[in-house]
């Protein structure tokens, strides 16, 4: 056989591979544990402990629910969980809004039948759903509000929530007005918006970024695709200090446009606010 059939077959070989792991990964859901700041860092001080996932797309996820609540009630087991929280983006498409709602009411369902709140903001893709049908979904959305909340512990914390106002018209909106005195954990889709805040919290979650979803060399994904700007700077998921706020951006549960995934798996979180 010519060497270059031999190069031609394992080319096409790899390429196949690679594939079938790329349908394969959007299945495979990784728990990560997430301290912010460090733990080393920030002693004995926590107590804050959150369940945290983020980009849905309803159509394109393959993390049943049932798996999801499992997840949570087993972190729940292991240290009582002061809230389950969403991070945005309930569906890629306006079409597919009812299957990200029905998804996430049964979400919904099980956090109140284990008693712990269940909280969310909106993605830059929810722009496109009726209201009718983000209420369908259950969660309370404390976007443009905040909540005072107390931890297991006793300490006290502001949940406070920023909806996204989408790409394609796209104004950075600012946290609300929050309580002094009191560590502010924000919720917000884009990660990017910390780049835009006036007055910073003291954490962020976020999500929106899908940890590249199909990775490529030197950040790819994002050249050629996308314009957002933390990427440049080689912030792309995990744990980051962003304009002096601790942040960690998830890599989300499901997936956007085309339902494969690439060296990004799937990912829920535990969260622990380790509050100073």
């Amino acid at each position: 056989m010519e060497p270059l059939y031999i190069i031609l077959i394992i080319v096409a070989s790899v390429i196949v591979l690679i594939g079938i792991w790329a349908l394969t990964e959007p299945h495979i859901l990784d728990m990560t544990d997430i301290s912010l700041p460090d733990k080393d860092a920030a002693g004995e001080g926590g107590g804050l402990r959150l369940f945290f996932f983020s980009d849905l797309h309803g159509e394109f996820c393959f993390i049943s629910p049932a798996r999801l609540c499992a997840q949570i009630d087993k972190a729940n087991e292991e240290g009582r969980l002061d809230a389950v929280v969403f991070g945005g983006d309930i569906a890629t498409r306006k079409m597919f809004g009812s299957a990200g709602a029905r998804y996430l009411k049964k979400i919904t369902q099980h956090c109140k039948e284990i008693g712990i709140p269940f909280y969310g903001v909106l993605g830059n893709h929810d722009t496109l759903l009726p209201r009718v049908q983000i209420n369908e979904c259950g969660f309370t959305d404390i976007g443009g509000t905040y909540l005072e909340m107390e931890a297991a512990n006793g300490r006290k914390y502001v949940l406070a929530g920023v909806t996204d106002s989408g790409r394609k018209h796209r104004v950075w909106h600012q946290m609300p007005e929050v309580p002094e005195g009191l560590p502010v954990v924000c919720l917000v889709h884009d990660p990017d918006a910390l780049l835009h805040f006036g007055k910073k919290p003291d954490y962020a979650l976020c999500g929106h970024l899908h940890g590249g979803q199909v990775k490529m060399p030197f950040h790819l994904e994002f050249v050629l695709l996308r314009h957002d700007e933390l990427p440049k700077r080689g912030v792309i998921e995990g744990v980051h200090v962003i304009e002096g706020v601790p942040t960690f951006i998830s890599r989300g549960i499901g997936c956007g446009a085309l339902p494969i995934r690439l060296l990004s798996l799937p990912e829920a979180s535990v969260v622990t606010i380790n509050i100073e």
